[in-house]
């Protein structure tokens, strides 16, 4: 009883969670009616033999009597056709439904994820996230569009069977039911277990499609060291550990499953037998023997279709299950908009549906109509106390102070795993620091909406992602109101119109899914020319000239050079010779701030940043060894 009440619970919170509108709602309903009414029409043929063959039976029928062979046929086809027209309008409404939930949900899922702070990306995969919103969000549709239809026939036609059967004679009636806790017994003893096996085949399949992603974004490595690569590995062990999942499945289910269709779906094997045997005793005319067999044999398939579904159902009890851990996953905070000018940090409700905190949400390359020299750019960027921990591994930076002068440079310099990059992502808030503040012109960024901090911030990671788009609309996204010549002459400074321009298509060439057509270069470049478009007041520079050759990094460094000029900039470099004239250098060692001075006062008295310095040398000035014969 309790598992049931757990199944129906989950049913109930299903339908729930969906949140049908009131459109929506009044078109289920007039499907879900008109479906049961297509169910008692499907009793028509049923009654009409019956009712033929008691007239026979009895001598109150001729079969040359064609004016009763047109009624019947007429009631048949009326029936029938009756039918055909209340399923067509079922389905119809119930798929209308059915899509535009699905198109609210992916909507909502993709609104909701964009405020999410990226240690979630962290912890989930891109195969579970393909699989939530393609996947599981895709099984909605067939629980909407044709679970809901097949549950009010179920609930109808089984009951109006019975009804007719015991009005007829109760023993056919009692001998039609028996297949049912016969079955379900059947059932109850191959369900042990049955969600854990689920959550398992679901874990199978997620793990599969984040190895596919992998093995797909890596074919080049894996051609390369051949089968040397875990890569391939990986997807092999996925591969084979879905194949035993779904084996493993099928081999359990396949004797219980035989014997659930063959109860289920053969009350016949009950009623003939014991309707001859009232028949031959004179308890039973003709006419109701062949109502009551008809009739049983009608019983049972709603109750089957449904329970043949059950697969899909706890597959769709699944995938909401998923989708409201996501919806439950707080977002950064935003500030709740109010009179005057005090901002207060609100938390979402987690249903992803706060109308305001939508409003708040944008895009990382927003347009610059709300520029930063129009808010808070004016001031300097303060870090004060600046602790963050990655979930709860430990805080990778502790108490990190410094200031960052309006219109000034800032270099990040430590070894690998340091924090720089870290810090760095703090600032347009991929993440929201553990304790502590960062503050530009005295206002906290916590307190700032999306729009408003991401206006003033232009930034160059070390992964710089292209989206299968044109060139000109990746590099437009950095100002989407950019006229095309704004476009190619970014593209110039950021020394990427060449490369362009020999592309078959120039500027409107695709650039291939994550940039897969350009080389990792190029890409640098492209994601150059959209950060200087976007011309904001502060710019964060991660690595920005990591995959170019000399010459072109040359050129870049001048395009930024210049394009730093009166703006507020904080830079992490892999050479430390392209930073030794900034305007100040903070020095950072596992998360801590060792130092922070120019480059001549730190060579004199920190440690740590002279060994940098001269490792940076001496990796500027390695060449191959000479080759011995």
């Amino acid at each position: 009883m309790e598992e049931r009440q757990s199944y129906l619970g989950q049913l109930r919170d299903l339908i729930r969670g969906l949140g049908f509108s009131d459109a929506n709602k009044r078109r289920l309903i007039i499907a879900c009616v008109a479906s049961g009414i297509a169910a008692l029409l499907g009793l028509t043929p049923s009654l009409v033999i019956a009712f033929i063959v008691d007239g026979f039976s009895t001598g109150t029928m001729a079969f040359s009597d064609s004016a009763t062979q047109y009624t019947m046929g007429g009631i048949v086809l009326c029936a029938l056709l009756s039918r055909l027209l209340l399923r067509t309008v079922a389905g119809g409404l119930a798929h209308t439904v059915a899509y535009e939930t699905l198109y609210e949900i992916r909507t909502g899922l993709a609104d909701h994820l964009a405020t999410l702070p990226l240690g979630f990306f962290s912890s989930s995969t891109t195969g579970e996230l393909k699989k939530m919103l393609v996947d599981d969000v895709e099984e909605f549709e067939g629980f909407i569009a044709h679970h809901l239809e097949d549950l009010s026939a179920a609930l109808v036609m089984p009951f109006l069977v019975l009804a007719a059967l015991v009005w007829v004679d109760y023993r056919m009636a009692l001998a039609t039911v028996v297949v049912v806790p016969l079955a379900i017994m059947i059932m109850s003893i191959a369900s042990k277990d049955y969600m854990q096996e689920t959550a398992r085949y679901h874990s199978a399949q997620e793990n599969l499609n984040s190895r596919i992603i992998e093995f797909v974004r890596n074919i080049h490595e894996i051609k390369a060291f051949s089968h040397t690569v875990s890569g391939l590995n990986n997807f092999m062990d996925a591969v084979r550990e879905y194949q035993d999942v779904v084996e493993t499945w099928a081999k359990r289910w396949a004797l219980p499953r035989a014997g659930f269709i063959i109860a289920i779906e053969n009350p016949i094997l009950f009623t003939l037998p014991l309707g001859l045997w009232l028949y031959g005793r004179g308890s039973l005319s003709a006419g109701s023997l062949t109502l009551c067999v008809l009739l049983s044999m009608q019983f049972s398939p709603p109750i089957f279709k449904v329970l043949q579904q059950n697969d899909a159902l706890l597959r769709v009890f699944e995938g909401y299950r998923r989708m409201k851990q996501v919806w439950d996953t707080a977002p950064l905070p935003v500030p709740e908009r109010g009179e005057g000018h005090t901002a207060k940090l609100i938390a979402a409700t987690g249903e992803g549906n706060d109308p305001q905190a939508q409003e708040l949400t944008g895009h990382a390359f927003g347009s610059s109509t709300e520029t930063g020299s129009k808010l808070n750019a004016g001031g300097d960027m303060v870090f004060s106390n600046v602790s963050f921990a990655y979930g709860t591994d430990g805080n990778v930076l502790h108490d990190v102070s410094f200031t960052v002068p309006h219109g000034t440079v800032t270099a990040l310099v430590g070894f690998s795993g340091s924090g720089k990059s870290t810090l760095l992502r703090l600032v347009p808030r991929f993440w929201d620091v553990s304790s502590g503040s960062i503050q530009i012109g005295e206002k906290d960024i916590r307190s700032m909406s999306e729009p408003e901090l991401m206006g003033q911030i232009g930034f160059m990671f070390q992964e710089n992602i292209l989206f299968n788009e044109s060139l000109r609309e990746n590099i437009r996204m950095g100002k989407l109101d950019a006229e095309d010549s704004q476009v190619e002459q970014l593209a110039r400074q950021a020394c990427c119109h060449d490369f362009i321009a020999a592309q078959p298509q120039g500027y409107d060439s695709v650039a291939g899914e994550l940039g897969a057509n350009l080389s990792g270069g190029e890409r640098q470049r492209i994601a150059l020319a959209r950060t200087l478009l976007k011309d904001a007041p502060i710019l964060l520079l991660d690595e920005a000239t990591s995959a170019v050759d000399a010459f072109t990094e040359a050129e870049m460094n001048k395009a930024l050079s210049g394009s730093l000029h009166g703006r507020t900039a904080i830079v992490v470099a892999h050479r430390l010779e392209t930073i030794a004239g900034v305007d100040q250098i903070v020095v950072l060692d596992k998360g801590h701030v060792i130092d922070v001075g120019r480059h001549a006062d730190l060579l004199h008295r920190c440690g740590m940043y002279r060994d940098l310095w001269q490792l940076s040398q001496h990796n500027s000035e390695w060449k191959p060894a000479q080759e011995v014969a």
